[in-house]
């Protein structure tokens, strides 16, 4: 049996077709092995939120493996709130204008979107893909595995944080990899051909799909690899009839760059925001 349906296209980029392989003992993940405790200066002493979000080596581990189920986890809702979170990346990194009340109240604000169509696919084809996606690989001869992941919060920096849809160990890169899936309601009946005229985050150069580097997804997908300190990952759209999936490289260089950007928003502006929605609760 086809690994893959008749008449379903697999468009790839930066994965090679390799020797069927198996792996009979795979490493343990050992994330944020080299990670101490961040110590906030002088200057932030007193502030609730900052001394709340520190967390241990041990305690960062703890916290992924307490909140795998994570939008149905009230851990997870709870320590997303206190931080800036990969998803919300692309609103710092795009701000041209200064910030105001307003602005970092869209970032805080919790919406309610479990009633909207697009959401709800996105989340029933969820599994669906990383089915998929596991089965393209295995039929490229790769041995995949794939788990789950929880909120992922660096000793290092604890007031970011990211929750890529899985984590993957490949036998091909002899390491693990984030996988983060996209399935937009929009192309959900596309064919691969017609995605060439379609307006999403990836373009296809010759059926080879990059993901766009203004995209807001890029700036999500970099800081969930910049955060777990994973060296690469996997990016998915999937469709009825097709699946991208591009393996993207972590870039240090740039990812210093950004942190630079989203350590200042956070430690000037979103400590502020966070004060006020906890007084619009009182």
């Amino acid at each position: 049996m086809s690994l893959v349906p008749h008449g379903f296209d697999v468009l790839s980029s930066g994965l090679e077709n390799a020797a069927l392989t198996t792996v009979e003992n795979i490493p343990a993940w050992k994330y944020f092995e080299e990670t101490t405790a961040w110590l906030p200066p002088a200057y932030l002493n007193g502030k609730s939120i900052v001394q709340e979000i520190i967390v241990t080596t041990e305690a960062a581990k703890a916290l992924e493996r307490n909140t795998r189920q994570q939008a149905k986890s009230a851990a997870w809702q709870k320590e997303r709130k206190l931080r800036l979170t990969s998803s919300k990346f692309w609103h710092v990194m795009k701000r041209k204008s200064p910030w105001t009340t307003k602005g970092l109240e869209n970032i805080t604000a919790s919406r309610e979107l479990s009633r909207v169509p697009a959401v709800n696919y996105g989340v029933k084809m969820e599994a669906v893909a990383a089915q998929r996606y596991e089965d393209v690989l295995r039929k490229m001869g790769h041995a995949p595995v794939v788990t789950s992941c929880g909120l992922l919060v660096n000793p290092d920096f604890p007031w970011l944080g990211a929750s890529p849809d899985r984590i993957v160990y490949d036998s091909v890169e002899g390491s693990y990899g984030a996988v983060e899936i996209k399935c937009p309601y929009s192309l959900r009946d596309c064919k691969a051909h017609e995605l060439l005229a379609a307006d999403f985050c990836s373009s296809l150069i010759d059926n080879v799909p990059h993901l766009k580097r203004d995209h807001d997804y890029f700036y999500q997908f970099s800081g969930q690899m910049g955060i777990s300190q994973l060296g690469w990952g996997d990016f998915l759209v999937l469709g009825r009839h097709f699946i991208l999936i591009e393996r993207l490289r972590f870039e240090p260089t740039e990812w210093k760059n950004v942190r630079r950007v989203l350590d200042e928003f956070y430690l000037l502006h979103y400590t502020f925001a966070i004060s006020l929605w906890r007084l619009s609760l009182r």
